[in-house]
């Protein structure tokens, strides 16, 4: 059954009944659950939503209007067969479900409670527990998840962000030795330095239209220093990191993209990476079409 949960993916095999009714609430309208709630928009579904920010409840009840908005009343969501939660930890998931005004104990027997949010695997396996004690079944799904697992195994199996670290350090490095930075970028997608960055968050440097926000890269750090401190691995890595990216914040506006934080390695370094908004790779395309 828990194939049918990747209702993102833009499939069209769930049954009518589920299209027709409002069985499905989507928990979560910001960056990333607006755009995955709309792909069930989009698919025809009507869809109980609720978000802090009650304007873009608004909106996304506007852009689909078979789609309502979930009162304040947490007894409304008694008639749900699925909630699809994507907030910002497991903390506010926990409060959501379980808090003062927590939905949970409204939710029926068997009901599928499916997590996308990036929490902690000790919140979540704390979770799991108490809702397993109401007979709802917990669906732990990170919007990173590509494989499907369990929910002792498969939470901690965290991104390791703090490579983010040794790509600044060697941009800036580079960059003082006269090298070209987005020249750099390119070996390294060639090489054994290739990775999520390189490829996509920084491979046009100074973009910064990731989407995925500072702040958040800070926390998902933190979870993963506070994996590796409970399952008695000595690392200094974690907090060396937590120290450069909290120093980041400092010279970035509110909810800056994650990538923004090299303008911390420029300060200190003190120089600019140049901009080119393009790779050499791109370049070099353009310029044999002119030719």
């Amino acid at each position: 059954m828990y194939r049918w949960f990747y209702l993102h993916s833009g499939l069209s095999f769930y049954p009518s009944c589920i299209m027709a009714s409002f069985t499905i609430s989507y928990i979560g309208l910001g960056r990333a659950g607006f755009p995955m709630a709309a792909c069930l928009g989009k698919k025809g579904y009507k869809l109980m939503v609720r978000d802090a920010d009650l304007a873009r409840v608004d909106k996304f009840i506007g852009e689909y209007p078979q789609c309502r908005r979930a009162s304040s009343e947490a007894d409304v969501f008694q008639e749900c067969e699925v909630v699809i939660t994507m907030l910002p930890d497991g903390l506010v998931v926990r409060d959501v479900l379980l808090g003062q005004n927590g939905i949970a104990r409204y939710l029926n027997a068997g009901t599928v409670v499916i997590d996308t949010s990036s929490s902690s695997p000790f919140d979540t396996r704390e979770l799991v527990a108490e809702l397993t004690k109401l007979s709802i079944d917990l669906v732990d799904s990170p919007i990173t998840q590509e494989q499907l697992h369990s929910i002792d195994t498969g939470g901690a199996t965290l991104i390791w962000r703090w490579y983010i670290i040794a790509l600044c350090d060697t941009l800036v490095a580079g960059q003082k030795l006269g090298l070209n930075p987005q020249q750099m970028i390119d070996v390294l997608n060639v090489g054994t330095g290739v990775n999520f960055l390189t490829k996509y968050s920084m491979k046009n440097l100074k973009s910064y239209d990731t989407g995925y926000q500072l702040e958040l890269l800070i926390k998902d750090v933190k979870i993963a220093k506070d994996v590796i401190e409970k399952s008695g691995f000595d690392s200094e890595l974690p907090p060396l990191a937590l120290t450069y990216l909290e120093d980041a914040i400092n010279y970035v506006e509110s909810a800056a993209c994650h990538s923004e934080c090299i303008k911390a390695w420029e300060k200190r370094a003190g120089v600019e990476i140049e901009k080119t908004g393009q790779t050499s790779s791109d370049m070099r395309k353009r310029r044999i079409h002119k030719l």
